[in-house]
């Protein structure tokens, strides 16, 4: 501000008729000079904060882009070929165990239910036969009453009688017994039958757990590999975008060099004319023409000065705008790649809490849990046919005993159930012998009852001592189970590293995209240019065009200074066409916003519109 009002002071009282006014001058070109040195310090820290931000930029940029290639195959069908084979291979043991464990395990079934039907169907024969046997028991008891019995009067043998008598006792005892046995036997195999349906449940569920979460898994890598085949080229892209604004980054932080330049010579065109205006000052020799030359020669250099500085300007703004452009859309194309990685990995669209992973793993530790839960069951099995067999075999054995045992009885009764009519009218026993009969007849149809059922029974016995021997035989697909629960583990593991290795890449893009986001803002806010450069430039063209109009108000003459040695020391195509524009035009002041300037930048330019050197 003091130096604002020092130049404005200053412009105020130039006497541009003395001689004495060109030290004015050379001390507002002093001015000028230290103001153009402030330029030059804040376009340094401009482009000096945004390369070292540019810097960091890269590394995050390009460690996004590599970290999220490095997520996305971790899904392709390559990388997780020997994981979805496992699966596949084992998916087919699991579907193969099912099939057969599931068919042994209701043929099983279907015995142990009809062998309880036959056993149900001999306990009511059994107590009938008990019931029937005391009857007998108590018929052959009223054949002895009398002086004499009617085995001694018709001839029947009395030791004969009396082990007729015994084996009835004896038949009694043991069908009473074999009653009891049937009746816990049929008790205990309607335990089994529950106990071995709710292995066959929690066998086959089991299983059909595990191939769910198999299939689950199988179908999440095949639809994760269409993801990652479909995102891959979407990161492509990104990336893409991303090298273009890191090269468009490179370019326009050239133009610190470009704006360094035109400084140094606008700087260099100062101090030969500040040079020449101390030389005529202090010249002895004080003539019109040598004043007037030098006053030109002011007017032309300031006006052409201000027409640089605008140009610059302009060029300082599009590089500044075209920085921030590719700052942002670096930012963007990193959030954009980071919510790709986010929705990659979510179990399910919108759900933010569980990962796809993260889910599957979940579901392959509960199936190893399962797995391992099943692996006493077979052999569990095993030991509950065993005792069913042996119980079994005790039962029908007795029972077949009990048939024989009452063939013998039949046997020993034969001579008095043949006694003739006669004898019998003779003996007065016909209604006692009827009523023997009836019982031995009713006996001999629940014994067969029995024995066909006893039969069946031994045959069930058989079909359970083979299934034994298939269980035997499927210990091996039996025992994959539990090798599977082990192998499930190395699955969980494999994957849970994958889990790991994903949330973690996941997590650095996260964070790297987030300081992309927010490094950008800073370096947005810490660019000085609209709060400092552009303002600066504004005043020094003011100066400069102020100082022109007063050398014009007193200065009446068409001839323009001679501005060769200026022009030859441009670098650029574009100061040269400022130049060219300005002296073949009218003399007057610069507009900083105006419309008369020429585009500065129109061959030899990048893809920005920046001009290179």
């Amino acid at each position: 501000m003091v130096e604002k009002l020092q130049q404005a002071e200053l412009i105020g009282t130039l006497d541009l008729k003395s001689k004495e006014s060109l030290g004015a001058i050379v001390q507002l070109f002093n001015l000028i000079d230290s103001q153009i040195l402030e330029l030059h310090r804040c376009s340094s820290e401009d482009f000096l904060g945004l390369n070292s931000k540019f810097k960091a930029f890269y590394k995050d940029a390009k460690a996004i882009s590599i970290s999220a290639g490095s997520l996305f195959q971790l899904f392709s069908t390559g990388a997780n070929r020997k994981l979805t084979g496992d699966l596949e291979a084992f998916q087919a043991n699991l579907d193969q165990c099912h099939t057969q464990l599931g068919r042994l395990l209701d043929s099983i079934l279907r015995r142990v239910h009809s062998l309880r039907r036959h056993l149900t169907a001999i306990y009511l024969p059994l107590r009938n036969i008990a019931q029937n046997s005391s009857t007998l028991n108590l018929l052959l008891a009223n054949l002895t009453l009398g002086r004499d019995g009617l085995p001694d009067r018709v001839g029947y043998p009395p030791e004969t009688f009396a082990a007729l008598r015994s084996e009835v006792e004896l038949f009694i005892n043991l069908i009473l017994s074999t009653g009891r046995q049937a009746q816990g036997y049929a008790h205990r195999l309607e335990q089994e039958e529950r106990a071995i349906q709710q292995v066959r449940n929690h066998c086959l569920r089991g299983i059909e757990h595990v191939e769910s979460s198999v299939r689950y898994g199988l179908l999440l890598f095949a639809e994760k590999h269409r993801e990652s085949d479909a995102l891959i080229p979407e990161i492509t892209r990104k990336t893409e975008s991303t090298s273009k604004s890191i090269a468009g980054i490179i370019t326009n932080l050239q133009y610190q060099d470009i704006i360094r330049q035109k400084m140094e010579h606008i700087q260099t065109a100062h101090h030969e004319l500040m040079d020449n205006l101390t030389a005529v000052a202090r010249a002895d020799d004080d003539t019109e023409k040598a004043r007037i030359d030098a006053l030109v020669q002011i007017r032309d250099i300031s006006s052409l000065q201000s027409a640089q500085l605008v140009a610059t300007n302009r060029e300082y703004q599009q590089a500044i705008e075209m920085l921030a452009q590719h700052f942002r859309s670096i930012s963007r194309d990193m959030e954009e790649i980071a919510s790709l990685s986010r929705d990659s990995l979510r179990a399910r669209p919108g759900d933010t809490a569980t990962t796809a992973m993260s889910e599957l793993l979940g579901r392959l530790q509960h199936s190893r849990e399962v797995l391992a839960s099943l692996a006493d069951d077979v052999p569990s099995l095993r030991e509950t046919l065993t005792a069913i067999a042996e119980t079994n075999e005790a039962i029908t054995e007795d029972l077949v005993l009990r048939h024989i045992e009452f063939g013998q009885i039949r046997s020993l009764g034969l001579p008095l159930l043949q006694l003739s009519e006669a004898t019998q009218q003779r003996e007065g026993c016909a209604d006692l012998l009827t009523q023997l009969k009836s019982v031995m007849a009713d006996l001999d149809t629940y014994g067969d009852i029995v024995y066909e059922n006893a039969l069946h029974m031994q045959r069930h016995g058989v079909e359970l001592a083979n299934f034994q021997a298939q269980l035997q035989d499927e210990l091996p697909l039996w025992n994959s189970l539990a090798e599977g629960a082990n192998r499930m583990h190395g699955i969980a593991a494999a994957l849970a590293r994958t889990e790991q290795e994903s949330a973690s890449l996941l997590s650095e893009i996260e964070a790297r995209s987030l300081r992309v986001e927010t490094d950008t803002k800073n370096a947005l806010r810490e660019i000085r240019y609209y709060d400092f450069f552009e303002e600066a430039i504004e005043e020094i063209v003011d100066i400069l065009n102020r100082i022109a109009a007063r050398v014009r108000e007193v200065v009446h003459v068409e001839e323009s200074a001679d501005l060769e040695s200026v022009r030859q020391r441009y670098t650029m195509a574009s100061e040269r066409r400022v130049h060219e524009a300005h002296t073949m035009g009218a003399v007057g002041d610069v507009d900083l916003f105006g419309e008369e300037m020429p585009e500065v930048a129109t061959a030899g330019e990048d893809d920005d519109g920046l001009e290179l050197f």
